[in-house]
């Protein structure tokens, strides 16, 4: 996805060098990404992706979007990054090809949540989780507080 948190992803791995590009539903052009591309441009995209950083939203159209044929079609020893909703991925393909295709995968979203404790996941060395905490920043407090404030006004 090329929304929001995809132009923030963009414009961070752009800063260190890196060539990004981005598929989504409605392509626009970006200072941050190379190119953005239709979505049906998305397995040309993966075949030559070192890092696949999932930022789409959940839809019929996009669950299990990436399952193993989509990971068979990424370039081997790519990283997937799923920062998005856990259901954007199919589990059981993901540590299939964990085993046999990809580097590794970074995960703070899973199909079902929580991950359960007997997941391979946890115990795979190439596979980092992190909690799924997108409301950290600069200037939560005062946004907090100007939402719970006009939530108030409004009732």
């Amino acid at each position: 996805g090329a929304g929001n948190v995809g132009r923030e992803c963009a414009k961070r791995f752009s800063a260190m060098g890196c060539r990004v590009y981005g598929a989504d539903l409605y392509p626009v052009k970006s200072d941050w990404f190379e190119d953005v591309l239709p979505m049906s441009e998305l397995a040309s995209l993966l075949k030559t992706a070192d890092l696949v950083v999932l930022t789409l939203p959940l839809t019929e159209d996009t669950k299990n979007l990436f399952d193993k044929d989509k990971f068979f079609n990424m370039k081997d020893g790519a990283v997937l990054v799923n920062i998005s909703r856990g259901a954007v991925v199919n589990t059981d393909d993901l540590i299939e090809t964990l085993n046999t295709k990809l580097g590794g995968a970074v995960l703070d979203v899973f199909e079902t949540e929580p991950l359960d404790e007997n997941s391979p996941l946890w115990d795979m060395e190439n596979v980092i989780i992190t909690p799924h905490n997108s409301f950290v920043g600069e200037g939560n407090n005062t946004r907090l507080f100007d939402v719970v404030i006009n939530n108030l006004k409004n009732c």
